[in-house]
């Protein structure tokens, strides 16, 4: 085995709608946020849902914990694993293309992409271009961190579900 491809994990995963209220959550999510911010998030929880002084602040340092505990414990794991057995971690998360989703689904693109040895995003459909939902943004967040950490490569999961009527105009 040469390589590792994982395929769309994710901090969050849609249930009803990309809208609805669902939150990371792990048994040990306080005590390790109050590790990390030295505060507690118990009575701050209704800050995820509603406006208030602190909200902003909060739900930044929430989202931020939700990331690096995923990344730290999926990414940071596997590829450590495969590293030390001479494998190749490559694969991509869901829902990188959109910026508004990235947070919610990844945390941060680039502290996840940093432990893969070959970053990678997915682009299943038409429409590369453009102010449409999968747009190329992964894409470019993908080279970024391939340029930034210097890794040699990177790799899109590629036009999957394309219609019988693909043309490279329409790539």
């Amino acid at each position: 085995i040469r390589a590792i491809f994982t395929d769309e994990p994710s901090i969050y995963w849609v249930s009803v709608g990309y809208d609805d209220w669902n939150l990371p959550y792990t048994r040990d999510y306080f005590e390790t946020f109050e590790s990390r911010f030295g505060y507690s998030p118990a009575q701050m929880i209704p800050y995820l849902f509603y406006a208030g002084r602190e909200g902003t602040a909060f739900r930044a340092d929430y989202w931020d914990h939700a990331g690096f505990l995923f990344n730290q414990r999926y990414h940071a794991n596997l590829g450590g694993w495969c590293r030390e057995h001479g494998v190749v971690y490559t694969g991509h998360n869901n829902n990188e293309e959109p910026l508004r989703y990235q947070i919610r689904f990844q945390g941060n693109m680039f502290d996840t992409m940093r432990h893969e040895d070959i970053p990678g995003v997915d682009h299943l459909t038409k429409q590369t271009l453009g102010n449409w939902y999968n747009s190329i943004i992964g894409h470019k967040i993908c080279s970024s961190e391939a340029h930034i950490y210097g890794k040699a490569r990177c790799m899109s999961e590629s036009f999957g579900i394309m219609d019988w009527d693909t043309t490279f105009t329409n790539l």
